[in-house]
């Protein structure tokens, strides 16, 4: 087989070596055009004037009228009108010249490393600024306008240097300052059409280039500087390049043609294959008609199946028009049952008013018999009320019988006693009754007023103790219950989303400088046997403990990114610090247990930040309050700044000595969870700790029932003697009345009198009371014959409603009946359209393998027809088994098999292989002449592009000596040539006054070869075309004479000529007005005011 024609690279190039050939083919050598007013662009000039009109030079477009600097190296608001012709720019050193150059350059686009005053736009912005502006304004009225209609009779270019952000940003102006664009590709065409070539150092010469130029020693430097300057290098180059790339082409044809040779010898072998290859038709025309015969076998066995499915379609058609029929009877009866559904509604509501009648008839006769069970109420307790009166008048008069019988008897049996004994046991009596209510009692009460307070401030100090014991034991479980079913022992201390922060840190370990460490807790622990001071330390350094550590900044504004974006309820405090060692023993406490002795680190360094950051060398630990007393008061220990004491399972003590030796105490909560390990196992340490609190609380509680216990039983024994003083008090009370009796029982007789009366009045109270009793007992019975016809008339109502009830609900189970009837109705319709649903699924799947085996038997036909026709099976001598069509099929393929085995491909790989050979051979040689064409094009243009190249090298070096001889001429005895004999090399030649041969320019003295060297100048600057050109101190190296006759030369060349429409801007130190003659017609002096000054220019 033939290789690859061309590979990729290669297919391009030959397209690009097309298009050059067509773009190539009207190249011919041009006669050079008169160039001395004509700009170096490659666009037309769109005015329709004689561009070699002289009266018209002055007013060419293109040219800089006005710069404006704001805050642009030492200028913070500087503006400069320039002429269109020759400018001198003059001043002191530092006044600034050399910055209008830059501020040119860099504001038509070039970058800051070519103005060699830095490596960056932003270190042009003047100090102490952030933003700077540059404003150049074009001249875009004369001759070779540019759109004069979108920007008008000027272009604004505007550049803003910022320190942040987006830097060096262009903005192109219209006359009436309208934004026309700010893409920097639209200021590149501006300036290409003008011919302002912005990048070639000859048309903007900065101190270093003008220096590098004026001073070029060899030839081969000023040869390289004047190809360079005038762009004939650079085309040069371009030239070369395309000449290699036409010769890689040739190269690469050959290969293509031999590959075209190879192409048709595999085309030629396929041929004589496929000629072989025709001699086996005989089996080919058998195995077609057994093929055609077990293809209609195929086709008639699919028939039969097509004619099955059509008859299983027509099937699920007539049960869907079954289910269709049921549907239609079910909603029949759905409509009669609705009728009847209807009709039983209107029955249940007339049932249900009927009730709602009765019921309201039977509710009035409640009321009604309401009204007499209420009154009946009223005369039962008016009968129970005039009872209870009797029984009392009875029992009040056998009192007052009883009474007027003692009074007899005393008045009887009344004997002499000593009242003057009776006064004195009555005064001691009362005397011990006032003792008992104003001392005794009110001391009790005050006693038991002081036990309850007892209990109330118990309760007060111990109930919220006890309750914060339940609670730190109910943390401490709840914490030991998630570090069991977690991996992370710690993660329950810190914020929840912790654990997220240490994965994304770990997966952007590649992003730190190094791996930040933290949280810090997950790599201290608090050694075996100092487990008891693990909560009291932690919560001394508990916000070292949440802190992360990084050594670099870069690190902590990475890690507080992560922070943000795991949202953290509180942002852990970020640690910058690098871990390094250092003895810290001398300034360690002597003789007692630090913090840092209890504590052992994973990372080696952490030991000394908590050193450097919580001083823990110096915090001494304590059992408790009176150990840290000791400490710091008897052993008085070196370099103790504070001491930690355990005040109990929840709180801690700092203990510190001030200045005049008092105690300084300072009561704290633990911060409980644990932020770092304990011990050998952090679930083994709040086991403990659960079990020590536990056993502290019931100590707790034991003692606190305890105390209320016996303030109670003081409570007790007090009620026990408030209450015997009430007795005694009661007892003292009844024998002063005995006593009074015994003194006051002078008027018995009257007291008898007065207790027969009340004997008589309560007799006939008595009688009043039972006339009473009988007129109730009258109307009782009298109520009762009224309430017994109402009471009929209400067991009648009610068995009516009854009847009513009764009836309703049948009325209503109807109704429902029929509703449940309807429901079942509508049900069997949704499952027979359920069915239906099935039935269309099966009967559209029925037609897709109908219209399936409809289109396979159609396509068979097709298929079997191509082979064989049915006429042709029936005619030819075939067997009918399929079985044994295979057979032979089978062997005439092992034939075919065995034949193509000696050939090395099938029928069809060699049918194809002639085919794709063929292709081949005919594309390829249609592309190899096309290419062959294509590459005599490019030859043909590329030997006419040498000849118009050297033809233009010729013309412009013969331009560029015509210059220089006319310069060198203004110079009194003054000659010279430019010599291009040395390929490579240009040789200036000088002839002075004093010389009777011309001379290399290398060796004359340096004012003679300066005032050369600028006449060489212009007349590269001749060849260049440029639009506008500048010059930066370009007498640095003359002396006096001859710097003014170098500057008349120049005031001269570019000013007074008329063939020079160029602006040139020229900055020297030196005072040029007094110089050089001036013409104020062509040359603007503009006059730099010194640097402490305010920035502004004079022209003249």
């Amino acid at each position: 087989m033939a290789k690859q024609i061309l590979d990729n690279s290669e297919g391009n190039d030959m397209e690009q070596l097309k298009r050059f050939a067509d773009e190539s083919q009207d190249v011919r050598p041009r006669k050079r055009r008169f160039h001395d007013v004509q700009p170096m662009t490659q666009y037309p000039t769109q005015d329709g004037d004689d561009e070699n009109s002289n009266d018209n030079m002055l007013q060419r477009a293109g040219y800089i009228k006005e710069i404006k600097l704001t805050n642009f190296m030492c200028h913070a608001n500087f503006s400069l009108r320039l002429g269109p012709r020759l400018n001198f720019i003059v001043g002191n050193n530092g006044s600034g010249k050399s910055a209008i150059l830059t501020a040119i350059t860099i504001g038509l686009g070039a970058k800051a490393t070519t103005t060699n005053r830095g490596t960056s736009l932003k270190d042009l912005i003047k100090q102490g600024c952030n933003t700077s502006k540059i404003v150049i304004v074009l001249c875009n009225s004369g001759i070779n306008r540019y759109e004069p209609t979108i920007y008008g009779k000027e272009i604004r270019i505007e550049r803003t240097i910022r320190r942040g952000g987006q830097s060096g940003t262009f903005s192109i102006r219209s006359e009436t300052n309208k934004e026309i664009s700010s893409k920097k590709r639209d200021l590149e065409a501006i300036l290409d059409y003008f011919s302002i070539p912005v990048t070639n150092p000859m048309c903007f010469l900065s101190q270093d280039a003008a220096r590098s130029f004026l001073t070029a020693s060899t030839p081969q430097e000023k040869h390289l500087h004047f190809m360079k300057g005038t762009l004939l290098e650079e085309t040069k180059q371009n030239l070369e390049s395309a000449v290699n790339t036409m010769v890689l082409s040739k190269n690469r044809l050959s290969i293509l043609k031999e590959n075209v040779g190879m192409l048709h010898k595999d085309f030629e072998n396929a041929q004589t294959i496929l000629t072989q290859l025709v001699s086996k038709n005989d089996w080919i025309t058998h195995r077609r008609l057994l093929q055609g015969k077990h293809m209609w076998l195929v086709y008639q066995s699919n028939n039969q199946k097509l004619i099955a499915i059509r008859s299983r379609a027509s099937t699920l058609t007539a049960k869907k028009q079954e289910y269709l029929n049921r549907i239609s009877d079910a909603e029949n009866k759905v409509e009669r049952y609705l009728i009847q559904k209807e009709e039983a509604i209107k029955d249940v509501s007339k049932k249900l008013t009927d009730r709602q009648n009765i019921e309201a008839d039977r509710s009035s006769l409640q009321i009604e018999i309401e009204k007499f069970r209420s009154k009946h109420a009223q005369l039962k307790q008016q009968r129970q009320i005039t009872l209870d009166d009797l029984k009392s008048s009875e029992k009040a008069q056998v009192r007052t019988r009883r009474e007027l019988a003692e009074a007899e008897r005393r008045l009887q049996t009344q004997i002499g006693e000593n009242e003057t004994d009776s006064k004195e046991q009555l005064r001691k009596i009362r005397s011990e009754i006032e003792e008992h209510k104003n001392k005794r009692r009110p001391a009790l009460l005050k006693h038991q007023d002081e036990l309850d307070t007892q209990i109330a401030s118990l309760r007060q100090d111990s109930e919220p103790s006890i309750e914060d014991f339940k609670k730190n034991i109910a943390k401490k479980k709840q914490e030991l219950g998630e570090q069991n079913s977690s991996e992370d022992n710690l993660g329950n201390g810190f914020d929840k989303n912790m654990p997220l922060v240490r994965r994304k840190i770990n997966e952007r370990r590649n992003d730190f400088s190094s791996l930040p460490i933290g949280p810090i807790g997950y790599h201290v622990r608090v050694k075996t046997g100092y487990e008891h001071f693990a909560f009291l330390i932690q919560t001394h350094i508990n916000p070292t403990l949440e802190a992360f550590v990084v050594k670099e900044v870069g690190d902590a504004v990475l890690l507080k990114e992560i922070f943000e974006s795991c949202q953290l309820r509180k942002i852990p405090s970020v640690i910058t610090h690098e871990l390094q060692p250092f003895d810290y023993i001398r300034g360690k406490a002597t003789s007692c247990l630090t913090v840092s002795d209890a504590l052992a680190f994973d990372v080696p360094g952490l030991e000394f930040l908590l050193v450097d950051t919580n001083r823990m060398e110096k915090t001494v630990l304590a059992k408790s309050k009176k150990e840290g007393d000791y400490i710091l008061r008897e052993e008085r220990p070196r370099n103790v700044n504070l001491v930690l004491a355990l005040n109990n399972s929840n709180s801690g003590l700092h203990m510190a000595l001030t200045a005049g030796s008092s105690m300084r105490l300072n009561n704290f909560q633990f911060a409980y969870n644990l932020k770092m390990k304990v011990g050998s196992n952090n679930q083994t340490f709040l086991k403990n700790e659960i079990r020590k609190q536990e056993q502290e609380l019931e100590e707790r509680k034991d003692e606190y029932n305890k105390q209320i216990t016996d303030i109670r039983a003081q409570k007790e024994e007090i009620s026990e003697e408030f209450s015997n003083s009430l007795k005694e008090t009661k007892r003292l009370a009844r024998l002063a009345e005995e006593l009074e009796d015994k003194l006051n029982r002078r008027n018995n007789s009257d007291h008898i009198d007065a207790l027969k009366e009340s004997i008589a009045e309560e007799k006939e109270q008595l009688e009043q009371l039972k006339a009473n009793l009988s007129s109730i007992e009258q109307k009782i019975g009298d109520l009762g014959l009224q309430l017994q016809p109402v009471k009929e008339r209400y067991d009648s109502v009610t068995r009516k409603y009854q009847d009513a009830c009764s009836a309703y609900e049948a009325a209503r189970d109807l109704e429902q009946s029929i509703s449940h009837k309807v429901d079942k109705c509508r049900a069997n319709i949704l499952e027979t359209q359920r069915k239906i649903s099935t039935v269309n699924d099966k009967r559209a799947s029925c037609e897709a393998e109908l219209s399936t085996m409809q289109s396979k038997c159609e396509r068979q036909l097709e298929q079997t027809l191509q082979f064989c026709t049915e006429d042709e099976i029936l005619c030819s001598d075939l067997p009918d088994s399929e079985e044994i069509i295979l057979k032979e099929i089978r062997k005439i393929d092992e034939n075919v098999r065995a034949s193509e085995r000696q050939l090395g491909m099938t029928q069809d790989e060699i049918t194809k292989l002639c085919e794709n050979s063929k292709r081949k051979y005919e594309i390829s040689i249609e592309k190899y002449k096309e290419l062959d064409v294509s590459l005599q094009k490019v030859h043909t243009a590329l030997t006419l592009r040498q000849a118009a190249l050297d033809l233009s090298i010729k013309g412009t070096r013969s331009d560029a000596d015509i210059d220089f001889r006319i310069s060198m001429k203004t110079r009194l005895g003054y000659s010279g040539s430019l010599s291009f004999a040395n390929p490579g090399q240009l040789n200036v030649m000088v002839k002075t006054a004093n010389d009777h041969d011309a001379r290399n320019v290398d060796t004359l003295s340096g004012g003679e070869k300066s005032f050369s060297q600028i006449a060489l100048l212009l007349a590269t600057w001749l060849t260049m075309r440029s639009r506008i050109i500048a010059l930066d101190e370009f007498d640095v190296f003359m002396d006096q004479v001859n710097r003014k006759i170098g500057t008349n030369l120049i005031i001269r060349r570019l000013g007074k000529d008329v063939k020079s429409d160029t602006q040139t801007i020229i900055i020297t130190p030196q005072d040029i007005g007094k110089m050089a003659n001036i013409d104020d017609s062509y040359v603007s002096i503009h006059k730099m005011k010194n640097p402490e000054r305010h920035n502004q220019v004079s022209s003249v």
